[in-house]
């Protein structure tokens, strides 16, 4: 070695030419190059990295410039540890300039090489670079590998080297690709060619790529990259403009192509069977405003002409355009002699600065008129579903706002009389409170469950003798107990009213009260305050008179949103962060409704966090000598009140069995049976009852009062598996259905199921006794 550094000195240290000695370092797998080490340098060597042969002697390459081209490795190992002489070119990022290098073998593991600049070559190449729209790479002929300038991988966002074109254009167009660019790059290894191509990147740029011989250089070729996305896109512009054309010539009439900016406009095609109007618009005039003016002013309906100006004029169109993405259309009547024509005219943009742009001119009569037709009948269909919605049994059947106010009267007034056994003055009054709430719950129920009769104003308003001071009692009785309950101040008024006697309907009125207190209540918090307020107004004809009642409270309120929508069916607020809101949406619809009825007008003001009133006014007639207090109205009685008393005894011998799950039903029922004669058997379900029946003697019982809703076997099946019984009685057994499901459709059920008659829960007694009597 030593004799080998001072042959390399005395020889090589003043020569121009860049020579240095270098030892091959091997991977750890002993296959491959890891790194070059300097062993010797002379000063031409170091000048081209402008340092001197101490510094970089025993230095390796990759260590100095970890970055560098290594490429350089498996050609210095072939010449280190294979014996092979070996010359190449590469380009030095380092360096910044185009080298030839030649490598050659010393010893194992040692060669020498000598690099000369021969970036001469590349003034042809950098010229024309200069002014041009792209990036310059290199690729080797020996090692196939792609090597970019860090000017090109800045400008374009790729990677420093890859492994080959192909897997270049693979990695950044897609595989896709693959086989085109492998058989060019066939082409330009054996035959001299070129490549050429151009492909999508994931970010929607596209690139060209292309390779040609270097021309200096067998081991070496020149490659370019350029940046063609706004070729492309004018080439998608284009063709758009071409599709949107042939597209619009196939249903159009006329086609015409205009320039905004310069005010012109030519015929691009015009169909044979196009009326005269599309000629004439440009007969004698190339200017767009010109044209489009004159025709307006001729054949466009006076009606429409504004509505055409806005959209077809100048500067109308243009911001247009601007706001609609490049397109604008109207459609307007066209004057005929005989008939009215709905044309539709659309002015499509055809550049990016939307001032060139196409128009076309079709005949939209049939597509018009088919529309008004369809649009008739969605409104036909819309009213229909308005009256007949099948949504209303699923809320229906959930409700409970409407519910639970007379129920709440009829815990509570029966929690007092528990209290106050002994005394039996309190207990009857109890008890009359406890029958009037249920009387109203009752019809409550029945008129909620048939809205779509209120809907279709088949509900008739009664007109019988109100006291209105009476029903300020009532308001009392229903909701005091609630409000103390939930430690909210509740005042009712009716003291402004004179005359507080009238004619009216004494249920719908304490209905449309009930449901705006009920609401009141349900949505203001402990602490907050219901104000319930009756005045009488001035201006009322003669023998009316004229009341406002009011109910203000100091709740949540309501957006301004949903207080248009509030008397809408089935509506009802949603506010983040409150409790889930109960009851069916029904109740405001069911007040304005009966509002509207009786003649009167109901309105609201709201605020949310603030509280919401409502204020109904009505016009009732009075009564003669109206001013003293009525009595107060019985509600909802039934209509056995009033009737002669039966003789219980004519039932007695009777046997009948009872059915039914609910403990308090069944015991309800086989009381009021006994006390009228009848031998009581008791079954708890559905199956127990087929069982009872089925162990009796034949025609032991006289009839079977069935639950329809109960476990296991239910009352439709229970029925129709006693009537399949081998026996002669059950065919005639009377079997009444005594049920809470009240809907004509439960009726049906029933009846189908082979049930004699169909009573409803709550039971009218005096009613069950009649058909008892008429079946036995």
């Amino acid at each position: 070695m030593e004799q080998l550094l001072e042959f390399c000195h005395r020889v090589f240290d003043r020569s121009p030419v860049a020579f240095a000695v270098a030892r091959v370092y091997l991977d750890e797998e002993g296959t491959g190059a890891a790194d070059i080490g300097y062993v010797y340098l002379n000063a031409a060597m170091a000048d081209l990295t402008s340092q001197r042969p101490d510094d970089l002697t025993g230095q390796t390459i990759y260590g100095l410039w970890p970055d560098g081209d290594r490429t350089w490795l498996p050609r210095f190992y072939r010449t280190a540890y294979e014996g092979q002489p070996l010359e190449f070119d590469a380009v030095s990022d380092i360096l910044e300039e185009f080298q030839h290098i030649v490598v050659f073998p010393i010893e194992e593991g040692l060669c020498g090489f000598v690099v000369e600049n021969v970036s001469d070559w590349m003034e042809p190449v950098r010229s024309s670079l200069e002014n041009a729209e792209a990036g310059l790479f290199f690729y080797d002929m020996d090692s196939r590998a792609v090597q970019l300038t860090p000017a090109t991988c800045e400008r374009y966002g790729l990677r420093r080297t890859y492994a080959s074109v192909v897997s270049f254009c693979e990695e950044n167009f897609g595989p896709a690709c693959g086989d085109d660019v492998r058989r060019q790059m066939i082409d330009f290894r054996n035959n001299g060619g070129s490549l050429f191509y151009e492909g999508e990147l994931a970010d929607g740029r596209w690139l060209r790529i292309s390779v040609a011989h270097a021309g200096h250089s067998s081991m070496f070729a020149f490659g370019f990259v350029e940046d063609i996305t706004h070729h492309k896109m004018l080439e998608a512009a284009n063709e758009r403009r071409l599709t949107i054309i042939d597209s619009l010539s196939r249903e159009n009439y006329a086609l015409y192509l205009a320039n905004l900016e310069r005010d012109t406009m030519e015929p691009y095609r015009i169909r044979e069977s196009a009326p005269d109007t599309a000629r004439y618009m440009l007969a004698d005039a190339r200017s767009y405003q010109q044209g489009f003016t004159r025709y307006i002013d001729t054949y466009v309906h006076p009606a429409d002409r504004d509505q055409v100006r806005a959209t077809l004029l100048m500067p109308n169109v243009r911001q247009l355009l601007d706001a609609l993405d490049g397109e604008a259309s109207v459609t307007y009547r066209r004057i005929l002699a005989d008939d009215t024509e709905y044309m539709q005219m659309r002015v499509l943009a055809l550049s990016s600065r939307n001032d060139e742009v196409v128009i076309a001119a079709r005949d939209v009569s049939a597509e018009s008129r088919e529309q008004m037709r369809q649009k008739a009948l969605l409104q036909d269909a819309l009213a229909l579903a308005q009256h007949a919605s099948s949504a209303k049994s699923t809320f229906l059947a959930n409700m409970s706002h409407d519910i639970r106010t007379p129920m709440n009267a009829i815990t509570g007034f029966a929690n007092i009389a528990l209290g106050h056994l002994d005394d039996p003055a309190r207990v009857k009054d109890c008890l009359e409170k406890i029958h009037g709430a249920s009387n109203h719950l009752l019809s409550l129920i029945n008129d909620i469950l048939d809205m779509s009769r209120i809907e279709s104003g088949k509900v008739a308003i009664a007109e019988e003798p109100i006291s209105l001071a009476a029903l300020a009692d009532e308001l009392r009785d229903l909701f005091d107990s609630q409000a103390h309950e939930r430690d909210i101040d509740l005042t009712i008024d009716f003291s402004a009213i004179a005359d507080a006697d009238v004619y009216g309907d004494a249920l719908r009125l304490s209905q449309i009260l009930v449901n705006i207190i009920g609401n009141a209540l349900k949505f203001t918090d402990p602490g907050g305050t219901v104000l319930v307020r009756g005045r009488q107004r001035r201006g009322a004809p003669t023998g009316y008179g004229s009341y406002e009642l009011s109910v203000k409270d100091t709740g949540r309120g309501m957006g301004a949103d949903f207080i248009g929508r509030v008397f809408e069916p089935f509506e009802r607020e949603t506010v983040a962060g409150a409790a889930k809101v109960e009851g069916t949406g029904l109740g405001m619809p069911i007040t304005k409704n009966l509002v509207d009825m009786m003649g009167g007008s109901i309105a609201v003001e709201s605020e949310p966090g603030v509280g919401s009133e409502f204020v109904v006014t009505l016009e009732l007639r009075l009564q003669e000598g109206g001013g003293a207090a009525g009595a107060p109205r019985e509600a909802g009685a039934t209509a056995g009140d009033g009737a002669p008393r039966r003789d219980p005894g004519r039932f007695r011998g009777k046997r009948v069995l009872v059915a039914d799950d609910d403990d308090l039903s069944r015991e309800i029922l086989q009381e009021i049976l006994r006390e009228q004669g009848f031998f009581v058997d008791a079954a708890e379900d559905g199956a127990a009852a087929l069982a009872q029946v089925a162990a009796s003697e034949p025609f032991a019982y006289h009839a079977l009062l069935m639950d329809m809703h109960m476990p296991g076997l239910d009352g439709a099946a229970a029925t129709r598996a006693i009537r399949a019984l081998d026996r002669d009685d059950v065919a005639v057994m009377p079997i009444i259905a005594v049920t809470a499901d009240a809907f004509e459709e439960d009726r049906r059920a029933a009846m189908e199921a082979g049930m004699t008659v169909h009573v409803s829960k709550p039971i009218d007694l005096p009613r069950l006794l009649a058909l008892l009597d008429d079946l036995l």
